[in-house]
């Protein structure tokens, strides 16, 4: 049940979570393996995980299969997975476990450690580039502040990786797709270091 980084929403018409701080517990990791990206890095590949958390103190009403549900908010975030001191997930998880890496944990760091576990989320809001609303951003994960009340996991956690790969028919169908979508290493080799990858191909050529 292990997936190690290292120094080297989708779906529904729901209301976004609100800006400010709130109490969370991490309920999902998936692993979605090597992605293409966009942006700055476009049409480089990277490999991607994504976190969940719930927000007990905010409920949710919404019906599924034609029965009445109600439940916590939740939001996720996903993130590169590595540890370089500049990454975000790095960021993010020394703000979460409130102290810094050592050495040992920078050099293999299990960060489906992290789920179950409590926080306090920091949401921010950005404008849709449409007009037609906001998006619901996690701008920081932090150390619940002592004497807060912990949060508790409303369900079963769910881990998605190499470890469990049984997991996948629980994914939201648009995580189903992310990891369908996932690219070979090979793959990543050419999109990353295009240049190595003509020059090995010359390698090949016999005149």
């Amino acid at each position: 049940m292990s997936t190690y980084a290292s120094d080297t929403g989708g779906g529904g018409s729901f209301d976004p979570v609100p800006e400010g701080p709130h109490p969370a517990v991490c309920d999902m990791f998936v692993d979605f393996g090597l992605q293409e990206t966009t942006g700055k890095y476009a049409g480089k590949v990277q490999h991607k995980v994504y976190f969940r958390w719930q927000i007990p103190s905010l409920r949710l009403s919404y019906e599924k299969d034609g029965v009445e549900h109600e439940g916590p908010m939740t939001i996720g975030s996903t993130f590169t997975l590595s540890l370089h001191e500049k990454a975000a997930l790095r960021k993010i998880l020394q703000s979460w476990r409130g102290r810094a890496f050592t050495p040992e944990e920078l050099a293999k760091f299990d960060v489906t450690a992290v789920v179950g576990k409590p926080c306090l989320l920091s949401v921010t809001h950005a404008p849709k580039p449409d007009g037609s609303g906001v998006y619901a951003n996690v701008d920081n994960v932090m150390k619940l502040v002592a004497g807060m009340p912990v949060p508790e996991l409303e369900g079963s956690p769910l881990i998605y990786d190499a470890d469990n790969m049984g997991s996948f028919e629980l994914l939201r169908p648009w995580m189903q797709e992310k990891v369908r979508a996932q690219k070979l290493p090979a793959e990543a080799d050419k999109a990353n270091d295009p240049d190595k990858w003509r020059d090995e191909l010359d390698d090949d050529i016999p005149f």
